[in-house]
């Protein structure tokens, strides 16, 4: 996981207009804290980086999944952690069948909660 952390660290040194690789890098920090015991400054990085990507690209469904697994794991699952008008642009559009979180909880919930 630290080497997933460290390769898109690199692409966001390469292109910080890149917003999938806050994404990963978002979900890598979520991982690392909901399955491998991490510290509060991986969620805490994870919120960072799930902000980070929503600000580049909004439209990404990435990008969301990283937001929503960040916000949720930091039980703040409440909408006070979106601004105004974030909670309305979750769409259809938006949300992909491609996503990898989205395929681990909505088709294959048996990954995530075996």
């Amino acid at each position: 996981m630290q080497h997933a952390i460290e390769m898109f660290s690199r692409a966001i040194e390469n292109d910080s207009r890149y917003a999938r690789a806050f994404a990963g890098k978002a979900d890598c920090h979520s991982y690392l804290y909901w399955y491998f015991g991490g510290s509060k400054a991986d969620l805490e990085q994870a919120a960072v980086d799930s902000e980070n990507d929503l600000k580049l690209d909004n439209m990404l469904a990435e990008a969301h999944a990283a937001r929503g697994l960040a916000v949720s794991l930091s039980n703040r699952n409440d909408g006070q952690d979106f601004s105004p008008g974030e909670m309305d642009s979750f769409s259809g559009e938006c949300m992909s069948f491609h996503s990898p979180v989205f395929k681990r909880i909505v088709i294959f919930p048996s990954l995530v909660f075996s």
